[in-house]
C-alpha cells in the first residue's frame, strides 16, 4: 500500500496555525511499513505441511535418523510423494529432465536397500535427498536446471531458502483456522487439548503399569513409561523442526527474488589475484623438477629404491589428494571473483586456470599411479578404494573445467552432475565389498597379492565377503583360511529385520546357510 506526502507551509503562521500551500507538494512512493499484509495459505499448502510433520514424526518413531535404518527411505519417498502432490494441485509444469530427477531419487533409495556398506548407503542417502530438494527448487521457481549458477543455487536450497520462510509451518497451520467462522471455538479446542493429551498419557501409563489387562489393551497405542513419552515429545519437537526447514524451502522456492544470483559484482583487481597465485605456480615447477623421477617411478610401474610398496604409496598419495582438492578451490575463487568486463574474464586468469588444472591432473595421475602399484601389491581396502574413487572423480571434474575454459557454450554442471550420477552408481551397485574380497582371494591364489589379509576380510568388509568366501572354499591353497572363516561367523548377527534388510546381507545369508547345509550333508 502507499500513500502521498503533502508538504506543510511555513508561512501564513499569524494566526499561531499551520497551513497547507497549493504549491509546494511532493509526491513519495513510500511503502506503508505498518500495514504488512499476511500471506494466505490454501489448504493444500496446510494439508501438505501437516503431512510433512505426520511423515517427519513417523520417521523419527521408526528409529531413522543420520541413515541408521530403512526408515530414511521410507523418509525420503514419502516426502517425495507429498512434494509431487503439491506440484501436480498447484499445476506446475513438470518437464522430462524433472522427471529423470525424481527416477534418480527412487533408483538410489533403492541401493539404500540393496547395499551393505554403511558409507555407500550414506551417500546414496545424502544423494537422493538432495536432489529431492533441488527438483523442488526448480519445478517451483520454473528455473533451468544445472545452470552456470548452479553452485550458488544448491547453496540456497541447503542453507538460506529454507530459512527465509522458516516459520511458513506455523503460518499454513493456523491460517485455515483464522478463516473459519468457528475460528475460536477450534483454537479453545486445541488449547484444551494442548494441556489434555500430556496429562492424560502420563496418567494412562501409570496406570498401565498398575494393570496388565488395561495394558494390554493399550501397550500398542500408547507410551509405556513415562520415559518413553517424553522421547515422544522430543520427537514430535525435532518433527517440527524438520518440517520448518522442508515446508519454508516448499514456500521459498516460489519467490525468485529470494536469490540473488548475478555476476555483476566488480570483484578483485586482476593483479590482486596474479599476485596471490603465482608463488603457488612457482612452487608446482619447482616442486615437479625436484621430484620428477621419484613420481614417475609409479608411471612405470617401478619401486624407488630403498622404499617398501606400502612407504612409496602412503608418502605423499594423501598429500597429492588434499593439494588437489586445494587446487579445484583455487580454481573457484579466482573464477568467481576476478573482475569481468562485459561478461569475459581476463586472459590471465585464463591461464592461471589452466596451469592450475594441469598441476591438478600431474598430481592426480601420479597419486593413482603410486595407488595402483600398492593395490597390485598388497589388494584392496575401503579406505584405498574410497580414495581412488575420490582422485577419479575429481580427475574427471577438473577435465570438465579445462573444457569451459575454452568453450564457452560448454554445460559444464550438466556433466559433471551425468559424472557423479554414474560414479556413485558404481558404487551403490558393484556389491563393493564382494569385488574387494573377491580382487583379493584371487588375487593371493594368483601370486599377484604375496599375503591375504583375512583380518580385513573379517573385519573391516560387510557380511558380502561370505559370498567371496563360499566361492573359494574348494581351492586348495586358501580352503583351510575361508572355511575357518565361515565356520566362525554367526547367522544371528545378521537376523536385523526389516528396518536394517538389504539384500546384500540377504543374500550373503542364504549362501552362508547353504554352505553349512553342505558342510553337515559331507559331515
Amino acid at each position: 500500500m502507499y500513500y502521498k506526502i503533502k508538504t506543510i507551509s511555513s508561512k501564513h503562521t499569524q494566526t499561531g496555525s499551520e497551513s497547507i500551500t497549493d504549491t509546494p507538494y511532493q509526491s513519495f512512493d513510500t511503502p506503508y511499513v505498518n500495514q504488512k499484509e499476511e500471506r494466505s495459505y490454501s489448504m493444500l499448502e496446510s494439508s501438505i505441511a501437516l503431512a510433512i510433520v505426520v511423515i517427519s514424526f513417523v520417521y523419527l518413531r521408526l528409529g531413522g535418523i543420520f541413515w541408521q535404518s530403512n526408515s530414511c527411505v521410507f523418509y525420503c519417498l514419502a516426502l517425495m510423494a507429498a512434494d509431487i502432490t503439491y506440484l501436480s494441485f498447484k499445476t506446475h509444469k513438470i518437464r522430462p529432465f524433472h522427471i529423470v530427477l525424481f527416477m534418480l531419487i527412487i533408483i538410489f533409495n533403492v541401493a539404500y536397500v540393496i547395499s551393505s556398506v554403511g558409507l555407500v548407503k550414506m551417500l546414496a542417502s545424502s544423494f537422493s535427498t538432495l536432489l529431492l530438494f533441488y527438483s523442488v527448487f526448480i519445478v517451483i521457481g520454473d528455473r533451468k536446471p544445472l545452470s552456470d549458477t548452479f553452485p550458488k543455487e544448491i547453496m540456497a536450497v541447503i542453507f538460506s531458502l529454507p530459512f527465509k520462510k522458516f516459520g511458513s509451518f506455523f503460518g499454513a497451520i493456523t491460517h485455515p483456522i483464522k478463516k473459519n467462522s468457528n475460528g475460536k471455538n477450534i483454537k479453545g479446542m486445541l488449547l484444551g487439548l494442548v494441556f489434555a493429551i500430556p496429562i492424560t498419557l502420563i496418567i494412562m501409563s501409570l496406570l498401565m503399569s498398575a494393570d496388565n489387562t488395561f495394558s494390554a489393551i493399550f501397550d500398542k497405542i500408547i507410551p509405556q513409561d513415562t520415559g518413553d513419552f517424553f522421547t515422544i515429545i522430543f520427537q514430535i519437537g525435532v518433527a517440527v523442526l524438520f518440517t520448518c526447514y522442508l515446508f519454508g524451502l516448499l514456500i521459498s522456492s516460489g519467490d525468485k527474488h529470494d536469490i540473488a544470483i548475478n555476476d555483476t559484482r566488480n570483484g578483485l583487481p586482476s593483479i590482486t589475484l596474479y599476485t596471490a597465485v603465482t608463488p603457488i605456480c612457482i612452487m608446482y615447477v619447482i616442486f615437479f623438477f625436484v621430484s620428477l623421477g621419484y613420481f614417475t617411478s609409479a608411471l612405470m610401474g617401478k619401486l624407488p629404491v630403498n622404499y617398501s610398496y606400502s612407504e612409496y604409496a602412503r608418502q605423499g598419495f594423501f598429500e597429492l589428494c588434499a593439494v588437489s582438492a586445494i587446487n579445484l578451490g583455487i580454481i573457484i575463487g579466482l573464477n568467481s571473483f576476478c573482475h569481468k568486463e562485459n561478461g569475459e574474464k581476463p586472459k590471465g586468469i585464463r591461464f592461471f586456470t589452466v596451469f592450475i588444472i594441469l598441476a591438478s591432473l600431474t598430481h592426480i595421475i601420479t597419486a593413482i599411479s603410486k595407488m595402483v602399484l600398492y593395490i597390485s601389491e598388497k589388494g584392496l581396502t575401503h579406505l584405498r578404494v574410497y580414495t581412488s574413487w575420490f582422485m577419479a572423480l575429481l580427475f574427471m571434474t577438473f577435465i570438465c573445467i579445462l573444457i569451459k575454459t575454452f568453450r564457452k557454450n560448454f554445460k559444464m554442471y550438466v556433466s559433471m552432475f551425468c559424472i557423479f550420477t554414474l560414479m556413485l552408481g558404481i558404487l551403490c551397485f558393484s556389491n563393493l565389498d564382494y569385488r574387494i574380497a573377491d580382487f583379493n582371494i584371487n588375487g593371493y591364489i594368483n601370486g599377484d597379492i604375496n599375503e591375504l589379509d583375512m583380518y580385513n576380510i573379517k573385519y573391516n568388509l560387510s557380511d558380502t565377503a561370505i559370498l567371496a568366501a563360499v566361492k573359494y572354499t574348494d581351492n586348495d591353497k586358501v580352503s583351510e583360511q575361508m572355511h575357518n572363516y565361515l565356520d566362525n561367523i554367526s547367522l544371528d548377527y545378521y537376523d536385523d529385520g526389516i528396518s536394517y534388510f538389504n539384500f546384500e546381507s540377504y543374500a550373503a545369508k542364504k549362501a552362508l546357510e547353504e554352505y553349512r547345509e553342505t558342510v553337515n550333508e559331507k559331515s
